[in-house]
């Protein structure tokens, strides 16, 4: 008859109760949390093949550990790495990495492949590495870094705030950031990295759609481009149909095949940001998907070095009017400084140098120019001639 010292009994009640805390979130995933009610801690670098799901209300500590998703036994990854789930709380995510080794495997939605998906919920993602993608030969329309969505969008419904700060996004396969519906995001310091040229997908840095709003600050935004150039161009930052009062201020985004632009929408503001080298505009405005675009504000950007057009308004439906180009700096873009196709809209104080077509140019109706200036290479200012060209 063997007997088990008193000693060693509680021995083995304490590593029980030390390790109770240490929970798998799921057990398809090897990764353990410290788990109390309004906190997990992340342990350990571990593999997930379905979605850890974080209750609302809950903050997520990675401590620089990293989650990589696989495709489980049979069958491939679905859905979002992280879910932050519905609910009024905030939920946090914070210094986690997120990475994939997925197949080559396209999914439709819902079963598209995110990073982290803020589905209807509040939240914060601080401090944080994504890069989701699935080869660099997968043609997959997929493989968002961080997706924020309240769908469908209500006008006048209650917004989900969400920041996304100080991240590293790198090669995420269709977009680095997602806001879509009643959402007011503010995305601020963050570096995103695209996966250059690559003919397989359009690539988008940050994108706002269906309504959603946001305010994108100091955010540094570079090589987001579809080679060879289609209909489908990739672009830093893209608002289409965003909400009113978007603002993009002071980002650095450079070598994008469109720095930033902006489809349809009222009263958003694109304001001090440096766009250089761009494929095709630097900054462009336009009413392609048939909102009305007015009231848009273009001020104290430097919008130089596009192999087309450094600012440029483009009207496809006639919806295009009462904007405000002002106090840029557009210079050594290969056609035009400014192009501005548009009805009624103001350009006021820009200056425009050394531009191989033309510095300034007019192919709307009842636009006014006050106040340019064109700075030649030798000799002072002149004013700019503004000349009419077919649009």
């Amino acid at each position: 008859m063997k007997f088990f010292s008193i000693r060693a009994f509680f021995a083995a009640m304490s590593l029980i109760y030390i390790f109770a805390d240490y929970v798998p979130a799921h057990a398809a995933t090897t990764c353990l949390f410290i788990k109390k009610s309004t906190a997990w801690t992340l342990t350990n670098d571990c593999t997930t093949d379905e979605t850890i799901v974080i209750p609302n209300g809950v903050a997520l500590f990675g401590g620089g550990y990293t989650i990589t998703a696989i495709d489980p036994p049979g069958s491939n990854f679905k859905g979002p790495v992280l879910l932050a789930a519905p609910g009024t709380r905030n939920v946090t995510i914070n210094k986690t990495r997120l990475v994939a080794n997925l197949q080559d495997v396209c999914n439709s939605d819902p079963d598209k492949v995110v990073g982290i998906l803020f589905d209807n919920a509040p939240g914060t993602v601080a401090d944080s590495f994504v890069s989701i993608n699935k080869g660099p030969a997968s043609t997959c329309a997929e493989g968002v870094g961080i997706q924020l969505q309240k769908l469908p969008f209500v006008p006048g419904a209650v917004l989900r705030k969400v920041t996304i700060k100080n991240g590293l996004f790198k090669a995420n396969q269709r977009a680095a950031i997602l806001a879509l519906g009643n959402i007011n995001a503010r995305i601020e310091n963050n570096e995103i990295n695209g996966i250059g040229p690559t003919p397989n997908v359009a690539q988008r840095g940050i994108e706002l759609a269906n309504g959603a709003k946001a305010y994108i600050l100091k955010n540094r935004i570079f090589d987001h481009n579809h080679s060879p150039l289609n209909n489908d161009p990739a672009y830093g930052i893209l608002l289409a149909g965003a909400s009113s009062s978007s603002r993009v201020e002071l980002n650095s985004i450079k070598y994008n095949d469109i720095g930033i632009r902006v489809n349809g929408g009222k009263s958003i503001a694109v304001v001090t940001n440096t766009v250089w080298s761009s494929t095709l505009d630097g900054i462009r405005v336009d009413d392609e998907i048939g909102i009305p675009t007015t009231s848009v504000s273009v001020l104290t950007n430097d919008a130089s070095k596009s192999e087309q057009n450094g600012i440029h308004y483009v009207s496809y439906h006639g919806l295009l009017t009462k904007n405000l180009v002002k106090s840029n700096l557009t210079t050594r873009n290969r056609q035009m400084g400014i192009l501005m196709e548009g009805t009624a809209d103001k350009i006021q104080r820009n200056t425009s140098s050394l531009n191989f077509v033309l510095d300034i140019a007019d192919a709307g109706t009842g636009n006014l120019y006050s106040l340019n200036v064109c700075a030649t290479s030798s000799g002072p200012p002149v004013d700019c001639p503004v000349v009419a060209t077919a649009p």
